[in-house]
């Protein structure tokens, strides 16, 4: 806690919420002027500099206060964080800028002074004043794609739009700029928005009527990968070059171009057939890290991404490189500096901004025959620049949350991400559902969107776990194996807090072939999950170009099924390493993955909670349905409750909600009433359009 010093004058104002009417009268005196004080509520100290400076200080007096009338014993009134009563003046000393934060999930500011720039979420408890829901859901469909659209109805039906998709109110994000804080981004999915603001404005925030919860917004700092000392690597150029018309360009993209020194670098021989696809001699160096992922052999059947469209978040993305010259980019943006270019630009980016995005762009879709191959170089791509890489800053989660929420209204089938967060929060966070990018994240999973992260670089240090968003229980947490397939040990590992089974699967992640960022022919060996999550992201997209019907669950369970270790799934290697052609022969028989059932559109939306939670052997489970207007009404819901194979085990038949509400008992027992065993199970209701699920864990 830092502490300044603290002027003779200064008296310790103690808060006692009680009424008014019972403590001494005070008088209305002229103003406190200047004079600095700190205010308690027995168990937490603010402080500011005067009354008259309201964005600084938690304490709002009805009425003015002389500093001569401030003296031991004295009764004030005062208003802190919301709560009404009166104030015993004391002569107590108390330190003029510690602050101790004891509002709802803010405690880990405690000992920042009243100045220091913190940024927090604001959730708002809801979405404004709507005059016409469903003419304002209907011009929202219009901002999806086609693609998006038809991505949707393979997982939803009725409505494929509802009230998470309108936007957050312009009027509040209007009244928080009027007080003078920076909106940083806003998610129309969790209805927040991510503020920057003073330590000392938190409880202004609090305060707002429209303000339901502020929390601080996550990060992690910068997380390099580990290149390889002496692995750099340029393909040996040809005694003549070649014709630019003897390396063919993937389909849809444009002809190889030469490399920036004006001869190409290709590794094939002068006069050789230029390889093709499924051929050892195409992939040059990268043949191991993609064959142990089993992708040659979808290439040589004739899928390498074809009608795929797969999303990128990363640090930022240069595409001069010569394996990278023929990516077939739909669609780009910059959201840390809010313009269409993720590639460096003068005056706003460091020189390395780029550098771990072109390695993963790289890993996904580079093509150089003979030299270099991705996984997906067929594929269409949507690149975020999301990660902000100074090193004196951490990487914060809500462009993150942004960026996904834009890739799901483009229609991206699949989406790869190398980031992830675990600044203030704790492994108990680690839960699914807690963190902002793993609530985003599941989400895009209920949306169509099949979700690849890394599970971090964690593995060798105080906290070996996971990270978010690679904890959510639909998203594809990729950790890390050599090219031998042993354990790459700075893999995190799992379980999740609530204990689930992560990663899913893992890939090559110590010393795969990157492209070089820095030269246009170069080539370098780098290691980390960053690395083995577009690997297993690239290869699945091939399972999904074999089976385009499938929903992002289907292709959940493929991986993990046909895995070198689904036979005994562990915390360190998941269910093993992916095998891409076992999971496209795959037969897909999961109960859990349903589309949702409706009786016609609606704008409703089902929350789940249920305690207790870990049980044993009853817990309640409290059902509501809302609708984006918020009314209460009356639907009949089916609930029904799977094992983690997606089996269902117990079936409730409808349940009735009335007046938006449901209430059920479960004892932990299936549906022939016998107990189940201790672990996790899906509690799922839908109805009216809609569906929520929660987990339950059973501990005997």
């Amino acid at each position: 806690m830092r502490n300044s010093p603290l002027p003779a004058s200064v008296l310790l104002v103690s808060l006692a919420l009680c009424s008014l009417a019972a403590v001494t009268p005070f008088v209305p005196v002229p103003s406190l002027a200047s004079a600095p004080f700190s205010v308690s509520d027995g168990s937490s100290v603010w402080a500011a500099s005067s009354t008259s400076d309201p964005s600084a200080v938690p304490v709002a007096p009805p009425a003015s206060i002389a500093p001569a009338s401030v003296v031991p014993g004295s009764v004030v009134p005062a208003t802190v964080a919301g709560a009404s009563g009166a104030a015993c003046v004391s002569a107590d000393p108390a330190p003029l800028f510690s602050t101790q934060l004891e509002l709802p999930g803010l405690s880990r500011f405690a000992g920042l002074s009243p100045d220091s720039a913190v940024t927090v979420w604001v959730y708002f408890a809801d979405k404004g004043a709507r005059l016409d829901i469903e003419r304002e859901v209907r011009a929202v469909e219009r901002r999806f794609s086609p693609r998006a659209m038809a991505r949707r109805a393979r997982v939803r039906s009725g409505s494929l739009v509802d009230w998470r998709d309108l936007p957050v109110s312009s009027d509040y994000l209007q009244r928080l700029r009027a007080m003078g804080l920076e909106v940083r981004a806003v998610s129309k999915w969790v209805n927040a928005a991510s503020v920057k603001c003073r330590v000392g404005e938190l409880y202004r925030l609090y305060q707002l009527p429209f303000v339901r919860q502020v929390r601080p917004v996550a990060s992690f700092p910068r997380r390099d990968v580990i290149i390889e000392e002496g692995a750099e690597w340029s393909a040996p150029r040809p005694q003549s070059a070649p014709t630019p018309q003897s390396a063919p360009a993937p389909s849809g993209g444009a002809s190889t171009l030469p490399s920036a020194s004006g001869a190409p670098s290709l590794a094939v021989p002068c006069g050789a057939q230029t390889p093709v696809p499924g051929d050892t001699a195409f992939y040059g160096p990268t043949w191991r890290q993609l064959d142990l992922v089993q992708v040659p052999q979808l290439h040589a059947e004739g899928y390498t991404g074809s009608g795929v469209f797969i999303g990128v978040m990363d640090t930022g993305f240069d595409l001069t490189h010569e394996a990278l010259q023929n990516v077939d980019v739909v669609a780009q943006w910059d959201f840390i500096n809010w313009d269409s270019v993720t590639a460096n630009e003068a005056g706003q980016d460091e020189y390395n901004q780029y550098y771990h995005g072109t390695y993963i762009i790289g890993l996904l879709a580079g093509y150089k025959p003979g030299t270099y191959s991705g996984c997906a170089f067929d594929a269409q791509y949507a690149l975020a620049k999301t990660e902000y890489v100074p090193s004196e800053n951490p990487v914060e989660e809500d462009y993150w949350v942004m960026g996904i929420e834009w890739l799901d209204s483009l229609g991206v089938d699949l989406v790869s991400s190398s980031l992830g967060y675990i600044d203030w929060y704790t492994y108990e966070d680690m839960n699914g559902d807690s963190a902002v990018t793993t609530i985003a994240a599941d989400l895009a999973v209920s949306n169509g969107v099949s979700i690849f992260s890394a599970m971090g670089n964690e593995g060798l240090t105080e906290y070996p776990y996971v990270i978010a968003p690679a904890d959510g229980d639909s998203v594809m947490s990729i950790g890390g194996v050599d090219s031998l397939g042993v354990l790459w040990p700075q893999s995190s590992r799992g379980p999740t807090y609530d204990g689930r089974i992560k990663p899913e699967v893992v890939a090559q992640a110590k010393v795969p072939l990157c492209v070089n960022p820095v030269y246009a022919t170069g080539y370098v060996r780098v290691s980390g999950t960053s690395c083995a999550t577009p690997l297993a992201a690239g290869a699945c997209a091939l399972v999904l170009q074999k089976n385009p019907t499938w929903v992002p669950m289907m292709l959940r369970e493929a991986a993990r099924s046909t895995g070198t270790n689904s036979a005994s799934p562990d915390t360190a290697v998941g269910w093993g390493i992916v095998q891409a052609w076992d999971a496209s022969e795959y037969d897909v028989v999961s109960v859990a993955e349903q589309p949702v059932g409706a009786s016609g559109p609606t704008r409703a939306a089902i929350a789940i909670e249920n305690v207790p939670n870990p049980f044993n052997p009853f817990t309640t489970i409290q059902v509501r349905v809302y609708r984006a207007a918020g009314v209460e009404h009356t639907i009949d819901l089916s609930a029904r409750i799977f094992d983690v194979s997606g089996r269902c085990v117990k079936d409730f038949g409808l349940v009735r909600a009335t007046d938006g509400s449901a209430t059920i008992v479960w004892d932990g027992k299936n549906g022939e009433g016998r107990a189940l065993p201790s672990g996790v199970y899906v509690f799922a209701a839908q109805g009216s359009g809609a569906l929520g699920t929660t987990k339950l864990l059973i501990l005997r």
